[in-house]
């Protein structure tokens, strides 16, 4: 049984590709173009990443237009360290892999149950947000030019702690913003939001409570 599957456009080539852990412990990847075939390509292969464990990993897939790149961010328990690493291509170029957590020495570890990777045209990032096994919420971000970096936004905007069910990520074009929508640990969970809009800091939104929508079961 497959584990994780993801799907995305990636416009820069006109494409649209399915991401999935084979029974290899392998990640593929089925694409096609708006004339083309489509075709299976094994993209832990092509970038020389180590193999997965099929039960628990877990996956997330997304274009970057800035960087001109789509990638997948995964986290798999192999090595038992919670790192998030990442298989990413650039336009006209093959594919690599990074172990992202080499560059991030004071990133805590993923706990391996939610993961969601986003990309930010308001400030020329991509981002990756995870639930980590302090029950927080983490992003590790970076730009065209910059370096991986950390921030724990649970810390940064004193909101309750996940329930390390569920994490979302994505921008909103509108209002030059991003967010991440998760749930918090009590019995029956609110939603909540933590939005930053380019320019501005992080801050917290209980989404139930503030449209007085039902709990969750």
């Amino acid at each position: 049984m497959l584990s994780n599957i993801v799907a995305y456009e990636w416009p820069l080539d006109e494409t649209k590709q399915v991401a999935f852990i084979a029974g290899d412990d392998h990640i593929h990847e089925m694409m096609t173009g708006q004339k083309g075939r489509w075709r299976d390509d094994d993209l832990s292969e092509l970038a020389g990443a180590p193999a997965l464990a099929l039960e628990m990993a877990i996956m997330t897939g997304y274009a970057w237009s800035d960087g001109r790149t789509k990638q997948i961010a995964y986290v798999s328990p192999v090595d038992g360290n919670g790192h998030i690493h990442e298989l990413v291509i650039r336009q006209g170029n093959t594919w690599s892999y990074t172990d992202l957590m080499d560059q991030l020495p004071g990133a805590p570890a993923a706990d391996g149950v939610a993961i969601a990777g986003y990309a930010w045209k308001a400030n020329g990032t991509k981002q990756v947000v995870y639930t980590g096994s302090d029950s927080h919420i983490h992003e590790i971000m970076v730009g065209v030019m910059g370096m991986w970096a950390h921030s724990d936004l649970t810390q940064l905007t004193g909101a309750p702690e996940a329930s390390n069910e569920l994490v979302i990520g994505y921008e909103w074009t509108a209002q030059f913003a991003k967010q991440v929508v998760y749930l918090d640990t009590r019995e029956n969970p609110h939603i909540h939001e933590l939005m930053l809009k380019h320019g501005g800091s992080w801050h917290h939104t209980d989404l139930t409570r503030l449209t007085d929508a039902p709990e969750l079961v």
